[in-house]
């Protein structure tokens, strides 16, 4: 048999039993993971003569999931777990009906997800910033939607960023939610993350508290101790004025007395016993010191004159019938109280 026999029953041989390698069937994403509510695209190629030469049929666990027909393109939409499974395609010519079958494609489904919002600290220090990561668990192929808000303002979506990181150096709450497909589908929205923003760590508010708290301690007492002096100084200085006082007041008496400018009160007794017995009510004389001579260091002598005491008995002579008379005393320098002794 010459070679061009052979090469023509080779090829009978595969136009009849068909060469189920030959076909492909792909999905739009490397990803086997699909979540409920988006949609799966396969698409089915014969690999062979024109896209219209063929049908087209999908296979589910190697049961019939999709009849044939001659779009080789089919979009699926998944509703529940249970579309999870073995795919394959295949493919009938039209003219010969010749079958191709394609390779498997395992699908997972899952339900719907909902994104992970991690923060690697909730204190943004001063200056700085801290990094948020966003994640959708078992699956690839996401971009992320950020928001953020306020207790004092409505939330709003930052715009362009779509990252899975991001860097923050604002206070506020935050949460993400990702997506993907044609159209798009959106993950449930992540729990909220608070990012307070501080000058200070919390692990240093307590010991500068407790510092804070001892210098205004010490203020405190180093003022009470400074008031006291100040008072103790105040009632020193109102001694030594009052006792000043009560010196310049003794000087003061004891010049006007050198300077016979003061009365000396003496009690005087009646010289007869007769009326002293009858009278016991005297009165005070008046005396003026005068013309002052000191003769030695223990006596002071001076010209006095006096009216005589008057009894307060009617039958004692009047002061005028004694009349007044220069009397000479001895009077001692001794000072009590300002006044001179008799």
């Amino acid at each position: 048999m010459s070679e061009v026999s052979v090469f023509i029953v080779v090829l009978c041989i595969l136009l009849c039993t068909g060469n189920t390698q030959d076909a492909v069937l792909t999905i739009e994403r490397s990803s086997s993971s699909f979540f409920i509510g988006e949609f799966i695209t396969f698409k089915c190629d014969m690999n062979e003569g024109e896209d219209t030469d063929w049908y087209y049929e999908i296979k589910k666990d190697g049961r019939e999931f999709v009849a044939y027909n001659t779009d080789k393109d089919y979009r699926l939409e998944i509703i529940s777990t249970r579309d999870s499974g073995e795919y394959q395609c295949s493919g009938s010519r039209v003219r010969s009906h010749h079958i191709k079958n394609s390779n498997t494609v395992s699908i997972t489904v899952l339900d719907k997800p909902r994104a992970t919002l991690t923060a690697g600290t909730t204190i943004i220090p001063v200056g700085g910033s801290v990094t948020l990561t966003c994640s959708v668990q078992s699956s690839d192929g996401w971009k992320y939607e950020w928001f953020t808000q306020t207790q004092t303002t409505s939330e709003i979506q930052i715009r362009d960023q779509q990252n899975r990181d991001i860097r923050v150096s604002q206070g506020g709450i935050y949460s993400c939610r990702g997506t993907r497909g044609n159209p798009v589908y959106y993950t449930d929205r992540s729990d909220d993350v608070t990012i307070e923003k501080t000058s200070q760590s919390r692990t240093e508010t307590f010991p500068t508290l407790l510092i804070t708290g001892l210098l205004c301690g010490i203020l405190l007492i180093l003022l009470l101790l400074l008031l006291c002096y100040i008072k103790l100084l105040k009632d020193k200085s109102f001694i030594r004025t009052q006792h000043r006082i009560n010196q310049d007041e003794a000087q003061h008496s004891q010049n006007k007395y050198l300077q016979g400018d003061a009365c000396i009160y003496e009690s005087i007794g009646d010289y007869d016993d007769r009326e002293k017995a009858e009278c016991r009510d005297f009165t005070y004389s008046l005396i003026e010191l005068k013309n002052f001579t000191k003769k030695d260091d223990s006596l002071l002598y001076a010209d006095a004159t006096y009216s005589k005491a008057e009894c307060n008995s009617n039958k004692r002579k009047s002061a005028t019938e004694a009349g007044d008379k220069a009397v000479y005393s001895e009077i001692k320098p001794q000072e009590t109280q300002g006044i001179f002794m008799l």
